[in-house]
């Protein structure tokens, strides 16, 4: 066999064997990065499952929490669910109104809203505060919370909502208003306020701003529960 198809087969030897060599360590290559990235997302996931049973429990805290005071959730629920006020801090108050010759709120057993010269038992309120600056205000005899809804239109429902959250801020002539904590810039001092008119009937909460005196309303304290004064 001359020397020359020799060579020439050494050499062919030899780069086949090149070849499978570098086919080799690329399948190794990659072994390893499917392999790694396999491990990354094992790793990830069970990270991801390692935080979720972590928070799991303060998650369910919370929500025990939650129903137990009933106001640190309810802006992240929908604005006509109900929630659980806090009955537990409440002032008994009447609530007069500067407007004419003034007049006092009060709630009739039908469920209306109006406002009178006089004082009667309709005209007694538990006024209880849901968080800081915010309140409610239900009539003791019947039981009923006084609302507002999207038309600045005052009402009352035996069930506690968000739109019978109030925003009381006292003013510098020492009077207070009442504005809608779901309708309301607060920042802006923009929006529905509880108010009466000269006649005695509630305003549109939209049509009135926080300088009218139909809006401002002195709170007075109750003390005797069979007291009609």
């Amino acid at each position: 066999m001359p020397l020359r198809s020799v060579l020439i087969k050494v050499v062919i030897i030899a780069i086949v064997i090149c070849v499978l060599i570098h086919c080799s360590d690329a399948r190794r290559r990659r072994q390893r990065r499917t392999g790694s990235h396999r491990g990354f997302e094992s790793r990830r996931r069970s990270d991801r499952s390692r935080s979720v049973k972590v928070h799991e429990d303060p998650h369910k805290e919370t929500i025990r929490a939650i129903q137990v005071t009933g106001s640190i959730f309810s802006r992240l629920l929908h604005p006509h669910n109900n929630h659980q006020p806090n009955i537990k801090l409440v002032r008994r108050e009447r609530l007069y109104c500067r407007v004419g010759i003034g007049y006092q709120l009060e709630v009739r057993k039908d469920g209306k809203v109006t406002a009178r010269h006089q004082s009667t038992k309709n005209g007694i309120f538990e006024v209880f505060s849901m968080k800081h600056g915010v309140v409610g205000i239900r009539s003791e005899r019947h039981r009923r919370y006084v609302c507002m809804n999207k038309r600045g239109r005052v009402f009352t429902r035996r069930s506690f909502r968000h739109d019978c959250e109030f925003r009381e801020e006292l003013e510098a002539n020492g009077y207070v208003t009442f504005a809608s904590q779901l309708y309301s810039d607060h920042q802006r001092r923009l929006g529905y306020f509880l108010a009466v008119s000269k006649r005695g009937k509630p305003r549109r909460g939209k049509r009135v701003t926080w300088k009218m005196q139909s809006a401002h309303w002195l709170a007075r304290t109750v003390t005797d529960k069979k007291s009609n004064t």
